[in-house]
């Protein structure tokens, strides 16, 4: 990003929200600095700042995934240990069934928020062992 750029971009983070002329005036500024420039390198470089976050929330959701259906079907133990080898049946077998006790006795969900702490750390552990994509 050129020094022109940038120092008009910190500016108009320091101009308070009350003065909305100002942020105006500011603002088309950038803009006439922009139409000089190629845009693509920094938009490439927003997108890869944004990228952890869309691999955080993937893999969260894939051990939310993991976590329904662990509860919902028998079978899936055995499943989610094929793929996680790393992966203590044991102490998934007994966070599996606290939690199908705690939810039929009405009780807080200690073991379902285990369960899924066990399950999330195995899909970070395994990604980062992946090879990428």
């Amino acid at each position: 990003m050129p020094d022109n750029l940038h120092t008009a971009v910190v500016d108009a983070k320091r101009i308070p929200k009350s003065k909305y002329g100002g942020m105006k005036r500011q603002m088309q500024y950038i803009g006439r600095l922009m139409r000089e420039i190629d845009p693509l390198p920094i938009i490439e470089q927003l997108n890869s700042l944004k990228a952890p976050n869309k691999k955080q929330t993937a893999l969260h959701h894939l051990a939310e995934r993991w976590r329904e259906r662990l509860l919902a079907d028998e079978t899936a133990l055995n499943a989610f240990a094929n793929e996680f080898p790393d992966a203590d049946r044991g102490l998934l077998d007994r966070h599996i069934q606290g939690a199908k006790d705690d939810k039929a006795k009405n009780r807080p969900p200690k073991n379902y928020r285990l369960l899924y702490s066990q399950i999330h750390d195995l899909v970070v552990a395994h990604s980062h062992s992946a090879p990428p994509e």
